[in-house]
């Protein structure tokens, strides 16, 4: 995953005349990010509380409860949701990645100052493009596909001991992880077994939810810098 230090640009001051065709092109452009970083931040917030739902419930009631089924398909709806949101917001994230790009090669700086603070301007966005594709990657890792009797994918990687497996937690992140851990409890709960490691699902639980404390606490940071490039941007066009 992409380094999650923030974009720190330090603007010149705002008396450097820039074409007013990027300045606004970039303008546009920060809204989007900002867009995205408060998508992204709610996606994992709402992830959060599903996970801390689960791990109360693990351990007030242990795994053969029924209620934690119910919590399970509410996490499992909770994913389906978010492809809509995380699918805009890649859409917007490739948008902004287009005009970077083409900045490049549209660029009518005059002069050496001007050609830095584009230059600034760009790699400030160009490095939270970054970031956010990571973050939406790691938010996109492929839900287990549901069939009528339960999860077919993860359900067969479950049955051949990938739940406790180093091959296992390999192959996915921390999300993947966690679905499996969760096909593995529906699927005891339904046929009344109680064979499942209940230390091990809460272990992934728990490294879920540090994955996304360490992810919201950066995108604060994210989101205070995206406004500072905003307010610098705007001031260059600020009579």
């Amino acid at each position: 995953m992409a380094s999650l230090s923030p974009p720190n640009p330090a603007l010149p001051v705002r008396s450097i005349s820039l074409p007013s065709s990027q300045v606004d092109e970039a303008i546009e452009g920060s809204v989007g990010l900002l867009d995205v970083c408060g998508t992204v931040r709610d996606l994992f917030m709402a992830m959060k509380e599903h996970v801390q739902g689960m791990q109360s419930l693990l351990r007030r009631r242990g795994a053969r409860d029924s209620s934690i089924e119910s919590s399970i398909l509410a996490f499992v709806s909770f994913r389906k949701k978010t492809k809509k949101e995380i699918a805009k917001s890649i859409r917007t994230l490739k948008r902004n990645e287009t005009k970077v790009n083409g900045s490049h090669r549209r660029s009518t700086v005059v002069d050496d100052q001007q050609s830095y603070v584009i230059e600034v301007i760009n790699e400030a966005r160009a490095i939270a493009i970054s970031i956010f594709r990571s973050l939406v990657s790691f938010l996109s890792m492929p839900e287990v596909e549901r069939n009528a009797g339960g999860w077919s994918m993860i359900s067969k990687l479950t049955r051949v001991g990938m739940l406790a497996s180093d091959k296992g937690q390999k192959t996915f992140n921390e999300v993947g992880n966690v679905d499996i851990a969760l096909c593995s409890i529906q699927g005891q709960v339904r046929k009344k077994d109680a064979k499942v490691d209940v230390q091990e699902v809460q272990r992934r639980l728990e490294k879920l939810d540090e994955c996304i404390n360490g992810f919201n606490a950066n995108l604060d940071c994210i989101f205070k810098s995206l406004i500072q490039i905003r307010v610098s941007l705007l001031n260059l066009v600020t009579p």
